[in-house]
């Protein structure tokens, strides 16, 4: 895969997002075609020291295609689950490629549980269906008991089964990975992990500012291309590998509608090269922090504007951000501390 690929993959999906679905409002309307049923990104813009390329983009790209239903249709008080394909690209991108440390853009097609299993507490059910015989019926409320379902579930797993492109933004350094993960996401360990950060919130907003469910991601990779990498020479000629993977990702509230973000990744070569573990390139890690200081719900409040509920106008914020660590392809070691302004759509 190169450039144009990539380019290519990124404008179907783009058309996807233009064509038209079925009106929530219109039950008599036929549905229609659509290429994508889902979006997410998150882009952050970034001033940076001289020395780490000046100024940088990270992006997180996620895309999503329902496929087939997972299991009898579900009332409306329960998620739907389904087989998905999906998308996802992640990239650490600066101006000057040569000074970029955290050199490395993921993109990852994979076939996802989504969920596989989840878990609605019997108490869950009956408030949910109490309610639903207080609201008419249609896809808006049924959409709308489905997120309320989500957000309360305590336990969901997902399954993927995906295949990897690892490049620098050049495309010169890159392997390929395919593999599985399973995703645990859950809220059993909300309270432990707040504990400090409760003590931080404070104000009218502190009560719709708090933490969303942990996600916790094992999975496995094989491998290959890798003679095409930076590290090629520390391989004594072996150009497939063995790969442990693991990811964490937390996000919580402080101070007044301020979000506090963590995330960790790991990558583990198994019996990986003498080259390689001399380096000090077989266990590798990964952290990142953002704190979004004043964000589009901030600012609205002041200006005496209020978002629609069902509103799909991007959200943005002021951030800093700091990652340490290394990251595929070429696992290159580096710290970058940066600000700018965050948009999510």
């Amino acid at each position: 895969m190169n450039s144009r690929t990539l380019a290519v993959s990124l404008a179907l999906a783009v058309v996807g997002l233009a064509l038209p679905s079925r009106a929530a409002t219109n039950d008599a309307e036929p549905p229609k075609f659509r290429l994508i049923d889902n979006a997410l990104g998150h882009i952050d813009l970034k001033l940076l020291g001289r020395d780490k390329g000046d100024f940088g983009i990270d992006y997180s790209l996620r895309l999503d295609k329902k496929l087939m239903r997972l299991g009898p249709e579900p009332d409306a008080s329960e998620p739907e689950r389904a087989l998905k394909l999906n998308l996802r690209s992640d990239g650490f991108i600066t101006a000057t490629a040569s000074e970029n440390e955290q050199n490395s853009i993921i993109s990852q097609y994979s076939l996802t549980g989504d969920p596989l299993w989840y878990s609605i507490t019997p108490e869950l059910r009956r408030a949910l269906r109490k309610e639903e015989m207080e609201l008419t019926p249609g896809e808006v409320f049924n959409r709308t008991m489905r997120q309320a379902a989500a957000v309360n579930s305590p336990l969901w797993i997902f399954v993927d089964a995906h295949a990897k492109h690892e490049t620098t933004q050049d495309f010169d350094d890159y392997d390929f990975a395919f593999g599985s993960e399973v995703t645990v996401t859950t809220s059993y360990l909300n309270d432990a992990f707040d504990e400090i950060f409760r003590h931080l919130r404070f104000g009218k907003t502190a009560a719709n500012n708090k933490p969303r469910q942990l996600d916790l991601t094992i999975g496995y990779d094989r491998v290959i291309n890798l003679d095409e990498t930076a590290n090629a020479v520390l391989r004594d000629g072996e150009d497939q590998a063995n790969r442990l993977l693991a990811r964490v990702e937390w996000e919580t509230g402080i101070l007044q509608g301020q979000r506090f973000v963590i995330s960790y990744n790991m990558h583990y070569e198994i019996d990986a090269p003498e080259g390689i573990r001399d380096a000090d390139k077989d266990l590798n890690h990964f952290f990142e922090i953002r704190i979004d200081l004043l964000t589009s719900d901030m600012l609205e409040g002041w200006f005496g504007q209020k978002r629609e509920a069902t509103s799909t106008a991007p959200k943005y914020s002021f951030s800093i951000k700091y990652t340490n660590g290394k990251l595929p392809p070429n696992y290159t070691s580096g710290n970058v501390l940066g600000a700018g302004f965050s948009l999510e759509f």
